[in-house]
């Protein structure tokens, strides 16, 4: 089964959540999610935006790095990176 890691940037506390750049070279995403940084709800909130993007019933999507920090690092097992990419970024 295919499986990959992504890295995220985020800004939590926005009006919405949305992508606001895809950097190809380093296949970093950098997303505004709205929801404070307060009691993992960021972090809920970007996994929930993932699951949304990446059809939640065809993969898995975990927070494996960065729980107390702007930058993640998200482990998705079901999609090869340029699958995930190709899905997040559509």
């Amino acid at each position: 089964m295919p499986e990959c890691y992504l890295d995220f940037q985020i800004i939590p506390g926005a009006k919405k959540t949305q992508i606001i750049l895809f950097d190809q070279e380093a296949v970093l995403f950098k997303i505004k999610i709205a929801a404070p940084p307060i009691d993992g709800k960021a972090n809920q909130e970007l996994i929930e935006f993932l699951e949304m993007r990446l059809k939640k019933n065809v993969c898995e999507v975990l927070l494996v790095k960065g729980h107390k920090s702007r930058k993640k690092r998200v482990f998705i097992k079901g999609l090869n990176q340029a699958q995930a990419v190709s899905l997040i970024h559509g």
